[in-house]
């Protein structure tokens, strides 16, 4: 298969990247298992996200109607693979047993084929010191590119911004090309490959300045999140309850990627 641009949007294992030779992400240290629980006469849980937290473990649960509620409960673990539902449903009921019972009662009521449970990681996409993030004409976008960790609730939104600018940066090269009978002029392969790394390059410049700091404070809020002694975390939370107002923590979606023109 020949073509003149190839983007990796493979996820968080991409193969893409393995052949650009990114580095492997790096293990957080914490684990999350999440479920979607079901309520066929419904639920009394409002339509507001809620979390929870403990000394190395939190909860969270979101409505996402009158019947569904999606949960994770996230806790620090040394990564190591479970793969059998009962396993993981039990290790989940384990680490909140002692919680309110609404958490609980959503894991208990999740169908087994929603269950997930999977190591979390990141890999900080700096502009300097590692492979280039494009390479001729092959270059990433979502969680292939910069894999962060979800504290933020960001990935898949910066996923949707990759899009966005990259079909931008793209569009001014791929369109202005053609056979003479469209009227457009035309070019030599080397030229055209060579205006196509640069709108990669430009994409990829513009990206990086928006996700490094994004996933640098993904995963210091995922640090403190997961703090485990009792004492430090009874100051996190007294610091939180005071100082940590919802428009300072919220103030990271607040970014315009432009349109497509």
């Amino acid at each position: 298969m020949q073509t003149k641009v190839l983007i990796g949007c493979d996820g968080v294992g991409s193969v893409v990247a393995k052949w650009m030779n990114m580095k492997e992400p790096c293990y957080a240290g914490y684990v999350a298992t999440r479920g979607i629980a079901e309520y066929p006469d419904g639920h009394n849980l409002g339509d507001r996200a809620k979390q929870i937290l403990g000394s190395g473990v939190r909860a969270a649960f979101l409505p996402m109607n009158a019947n569904k509620v999606y949960w994770v409960v996230v806790f620090n673990s040394s990564g190591q693979r479970l793969t059998n539902i009962d396993l993981i449903r039990k290790e989940a009921l384990d680490y909140v047993s002692l919680w309110p019972s609404t958490i609980t009662e959503a894991i208990n009521r999740s169908p087994p084929e929603t269950l997930s449970r999977r190591g979390l990681s990141d890999r900080w996409m700096w502009p300097v010191g590692g492979p280039p993030l494009y390479k001729g004409g092959v270059t990433l976008e979502g969680d292939a590119m910069h894999p962060m960790t979800p504290n933020l609730g960001q990935g898949g939104c910066c996923a949707l911004e990759d899009v966005v600018i990259l079909a931008r940066s793209l569009s001014k090269v791929l369109v202005t090309t053609g056979p003479p009978a469209a009227g457009l002029p035309t070019r030599s392969q080397a030229q055209e490959m060579q205006e196509i790394e640069h709108a990669l390059c430009s994409y990829t410049e513009e990206r990086w300045r928006r996700m490094l700091p994004l996933a640098i404070r993904s995963n210091i809020t995922g640090a403190v999140m997961q703090l485990d002694s009792n004492l430090v975390c009874s100051i996190r939370n007294m610091f939180i309850s005071r100082f940590l107002t919802v428009d300072r923590f919220l103030n990271h979606p607040n970014f315009d990627c432009g349109s497509l023109s």
